[in-house]
């Protein structure tokens, strides 16, 4: 046999009861005064065992319920991970756009200056303001804007080039994109 269920071990029990009543009165019958007890006994131990088995079906039940508000949670948080890996994903995605963008705005003005005569690019040089000047140096090839710097007001050239070699020692990868 395989494994009873509730309802029949309650059936079971039932027909137990039964049949100690149909012993209880056989006793009686025949004037067997010890069965009383031992009816009684038993009647209790069915009773016991029954309520046992009710308790247990109750916590197997909020076990089950427990078990399914866990499942939930669990898929509940894992759609939420999905969700959270694609916007990741596509924050990602936009910054480097907005990356590639600038970048390429960035590239556009060196062109412009890398095009210019060394001179007329140096008289601008000397009025921008150092943070776009360090920007477009940084993406010019250094043999043109050697030339740039050499036609320079002295004070700003320097000022540029200790904000280089400032840029460069903090990060080595970054100075080298020049070329």
């Amino acid at each position: 046999g395989g494994q009873r269920s509730d309802a029949e071990y309650r059936q079971m029990a039932y027909a137990a009861i039964l049949a100690l009543r149909d012993f209880d009165a056989a006793c009686a019958r025949y004037g067997l005064e010890g069965c009383a007890c031992t009816y009684d006994a038993i009647e209790r131990s069915l009773q016991l065992e029954m309520e046992s088995m009710a308790r247990v079906a109750l916590f197997n039940r909020a076990i089950a319920e427990r078990e399914a508000v866990v499942v939930a949670a669990e898929r509940r948080l894992a759609e939420r991970i999905d969700e959270l890996q694609q916007l990741q994903q596509r924050l990602e995605a936009l910054d480097q756009a907005a990356t590639d963008r600038a970048d390429a705005g960035w590239r556009g003005l060196v062109k412009i200056y890398e095009t210019m005569r060394p001179r007329d690019a140096a008289r601008i040089f000397n009025e921008l303001e150092m943070p776009v000047l360090i920007e477009v140096v940084e993406r010019m090839r250094e043999r043109n804007a050697a030339p740039i710097l050499a036609g320079m007001n002295p004070d700003k050239a320097k000022a540029l080039t200790a904000e280089l070699a400032q840029r460069r020692a903090r990060s080595p990868d970054e100075g080298a994109a020049g070329g």
